[in-house]
């Protein structure tokens, strides 16, 4: 059996991430809930922005922002943990409760506040991947359904 990586008392460093959003001006209007459409034949004429006005009612538009973070941590606990194929070490912290609180498994855990901080940058940008792809496949998934809705004269879908 290995050692525990950690010692009851040590400090340790837990990177995470945080998701706030960031309200921001519509791009494609400059928060004027219009566009000015030219026509190939030079016809102008205004119409709603399509980005933001027509749902949210406003001339903004929320940026979501995935912000690197680092806790300090106190070893409170240590735990030893078998399942038969592998073995680990798991913690409690003091700052997150010994007992009855937050349990981090040692490989997410570092000894220094550096390291962890690069980590979390990977871990922040790697979540800001993930929500654009996902926005992405949910805005594709929309403009497929949008295409399929049954005509109203003769009930075919397009």
């Amino acid at each position: 059996m290995q050692e525990p990586k950690f010692t009851i008392g040590q400090t340790v460093y837990f990177p995470s991430w945080r998701q706030d959003g960031r309200v921001l001006r519509c791009p494609d209007c400059l928060g004027t809930c219009k566009w000015q459409v030219t026509t190939p034949a030079g016809e102008t004429f205004e119409m709603t922005c399509g980005t933001c006005c027509p749902w949210l009612d406003r001339s903004s538009i929320t940026e979501q922002v995935f912000t690197p973070i680092v806790r300090k941590l106190t070893i409170g606990s240590v735990g030893y943990e078998h399942d038969g194929t592998r073995e680990t070490y798991r913690y409690m912290a003091r700052e997150t409760g010994v007992g009855s609180g937050s349990v981090y498994d040692e490989n997410h855990l570092f000894y220094d506040e550096e390291c962890a901080r690069d980590y979390a940058k990977l871990l922040a940008h790697n979540a800001s991947e993930e929500y654009a792809a996902r926005a992405k496949r949910n805005a594709d998934e929309k403009k497929r359904k949008a295409r399929r809705k049954p005509c109203k004269t003769c009930g075919r879908t397009a």
